[in-house]
């Protein structure tokens, strides 16, 4: 398949389970590949990534994961069901009391509130495997206090995911330019024109393709993400 870039998956999987419980299948969690020439993705298929507050929405997949995970798990709802009854810590303004306050939150901390692992442990038999048709795209967007889900322009949506891979890439950035503040003279052109390739390759790829943002605060149940967007999928 002709490769559009790899970008980061516009997804609506913080509710995979909904869908696949509807009869989707899993690509992937991060990244996919989006054909230039024909509009198709295939999945780069690393580790799935599951949040300790899905488990509460989506309790039967809490035995699949390991058990190291699982006790993590606990250990962090522990910690902050008593961070909420001790409202006198959250007023402290030093870096311990706002560390302690970012682990109270859903999604606050990675180590403590994430686990990776492969998604045939936790999606067996729902992996697609190949590539599959691009039908639709879907921009999540976490600024809202409400969910729900509104049409936007595909060119849209192209130069959002541009600005989000120039994040993903500014680490590999930061290097190149300490290299060219060494080597003036010795500039990449591919690097230097990755990001103008991308909205050019991204565009092409979404052309024609519907494209919707959905908009939901962060945490929001399972379940309301699948209602906002199953009548858009006809599922």
């Amino acid at each position: 398949m002709p490769a559009a870039g790899v970008v980061e998956a516009l997804d609506v999987l913080e509710d995979r389970t909904p869908l696949l419980d509807a009869g989707a299948s899993y690509i992937a969690d991060e990244w996919t590949i989006v054909g230039a020439e024909h509009q198709a993705i295939c999945g780069l298929q690393g580790l799935t990534h599951l949040w300790s507050w899905h488990l509460r929405y989506v309790p039967r997949y809490w035995d699949r994961l390991p058990s190291s995970a699982r006790t993590r798990f606990r250990l962090l709802r522990v910690y902050q069901r008593l961070y909420r009854t001790a409202p006198l810590i959250s007023r402290g303004r030093s870096w311990p009391f706002q560390m302690m306050r970012r682990l109270s939150m859903e999604g606050g901390v990675k180590r403590a509130g994430l686990v990776r692992t492969s998604p045939r442990t936790v999606y067996a038999g729902k992996v697609w495997e190949g590539e599959t048709t691009l039908d639709h795209v879907f921009l999540v967007n976490l600024v809202h206090d409400s969910t729900h889900l509104v049409s936007t322009p595909a060119n849209d949506v192209a130069t959002r995911v541009v600005a989000s891979l120039a994040d993903e890439h500014a680490e590999m950035l930061a290097g190149y330019n300490m290299f060219r503040f060494a080597f003036p003279e010795r500039a990449n052109p591919l690097i230097d024109g990755a990001r103008d390739r991308e909205l050019q390759l991204l565009t092409q790829a979404f052309a024609g393709v519907p494209a919707h943002e959905l908009r939901h605060p962060y945490g929001s149940p399972l379940h309301q993400l699948f209602d906002a967007t199953v009548p858009t999928l006809g599922l």
